[in-house]
């Protein structure tokens, strides 16, 4: 099944261009936790240079969804997303969907499909997203490149 005809899961609107102080403000007023990694990784966030705002359509997905039957890595499941109609995120739908989704469920976690804002060292180098015990937050994803993911952990694409 291709999954770019999949459900929509939530709309976002980037753009015009945010400046990483604009969004660890609203992040604050927001009493979201902007993780010191993700707050380091914000810095170097690859905004829209559009003065006109855009719309993305986003979805969500597992390796499993993606027809996987063991653990994969990121850049495996990113060219199986791709091959089923799916693309990478901007770096800039981490902060932008933190700050839109406030309802998230506790003990959910999100990783965002995009590419990593600089070179994979120790760690992935792209945004994810969290509530844990009613705290939501942003930081980057703590796994080694190589390392595999989980059938269930959930990514979120655009359509």
């Amino acid at each position: 099944m291709c999954l770019s005809h999949r459900k929509t899961w939530k709309t976002l609107t980037l753009g015009p261009p945010n400046a990483d102080v604009e969004y660890r403000l609203a992040l604050k007023e927001a009493n979201i936790e902007l993780c010191d990694n993700g707050d380091a990784l914000l810095s170097e966030c690859p905004f829209s240079r559009s003065s006109v705002a855009r719309k993305l359509e986003l979805v969500t997905c597992s390796s499993r969804t993606l027809g996987f039957r063991k653990g994969v890595t990121f850049d495996e499941i990113c060219r199986r997303a791709r091959t089923q109609g799916l693309k990478l995120c901007p770096a800039e739908v981490g902060p932008a969907l933190r700050l839109h989704y406030l309802n998230q469920p506790s003990g959910e976690m999100l990783t965002i499909a995009m590419d990593p804002i600089r070179p994979p060292a120790s760690f992935l180098n792209i945004f994810v997203l969290g509530n844990s015990e009613k705290r939501l937050w942003l930081t980057i994803c703590v796994k080694c490149p190589d390392h595999p993911f989980g059938l269930r952990e959930r990514l979120v694409f655009c359509k």
